[in-house]
């Protein structure tokens, strides 16, 4: 049993996702090659000032940037922005990369799903907020550390009906019968502590990470409207004690999470 792999086939776990074949099964991860339009659409919101991204990954350990450079491709003009790739190797080009998106007016970074960035998060995102360059990412795992904005499946989500699939499998079911399934839950989360630090240098900025949550708390409460049958909400606001993360859940399993240190300052 797998999880959080982006590319199964490409990893050698399944020759077919609907019939994975061989004794493994599991959840893909980042599993909707949409997600890349999507991360341009949203950093374009947050930042308006962008006009030229820079996809971050390392093309050994990274899914294949194929998969989602035609959602890519689509959205960036619409966004009137150019797409361009970033590839490094170790982890001293990171800050290349970065410095060379600051030294580029409008330049904004997009870190790419790659078991590469993320043992090396912490360093991105420093030096992103280093450079004040926008950067968005594929988990709430960098946001949360002070990333800027994540936009992904919910992680959690996977390893909860993994078990569902582990029990199918001690009762008898082959896994060669059990498709790879794909993330159902997706969730934005923004770093305010980030937002407002970069926000000092341009209103620009402000104005697209207002504009972004206002949408998205519109989009909640359309979702709300339309169905009633999954996660209710618990008010305006769920608060986690531990890490301060204010949420808003959508009842058709989408969340919008903003990370602050003070949920009551939103």
């Amino acid at each position: 049993m797998f999880t959080s792999v982006s590319d199964p086939i490409g990893s050698g776990f399944a020759t077919n996702l609907a019939h994975p074949g061989g004794n493994i099964t599991g959840f893909q991860a980042n599993g909707d090659p949409a997600l890349g339009g999507k991360w341009v659409e949203l950093l374009k919101e947050i930042a308006p000032h962008t006009l030229s991204v820079a996809l971050l990954f390392n093309p050994t350990t990274a899914a294949p940037l194929q998969y989602f450079m035609p959602s890519i491709q689509t959205a960036a003009p619409s966004f009137a922005v150019e797409v361009s790739a970033a590839p490094v190797h170790a982890k001293d080009e990171i800050e290349g990369v970065i410095a060379a998106q600051a030294r580029d007016p409008g330049g904004s970074l997009v870190v790419m799903p790659d078991v590469f960035n993320e043992p090396n998060r912490e360093l991105i995102i420093a030096l992103a907020a280093r450079y004040s360059v926008p950067t968005i990412y594929y988990n709430r795992f960098f946001s949360e550390l002070g990333g800027l904005i994540s936009y992904g499946d919910v992680r959690s989500e996977q390893f909860r009906l993994a078990a569902g699939y582990i029990d199918r499998i001690l009762k008898g079911e082959k896994p060669a019968d059990l498709p790879v399934q794909m993330p159902t839950k997706f969730e934005l989360i923004i770093n305010l502590k980030t937002a407002k630090a970069l926000s000092r240098a341009t209103r620009q900025q402000r104005h697209g990470i207002d504009l972004l949550c206002s949408r998205s708390n519109k989009q909640a409460a359309r979702s709300n409207e339309r169905n009633h049958s999954i996660d209710q909400p618990r008010g305006p606001f769920s608060q986690s004690e531990k890490s301060g993360i204010a949420i808003r859940t959508a009842s058709n399993g989408r969340c919008c999470a903003i990370v602050e240190d003070d949920v009551s300052a939103f």
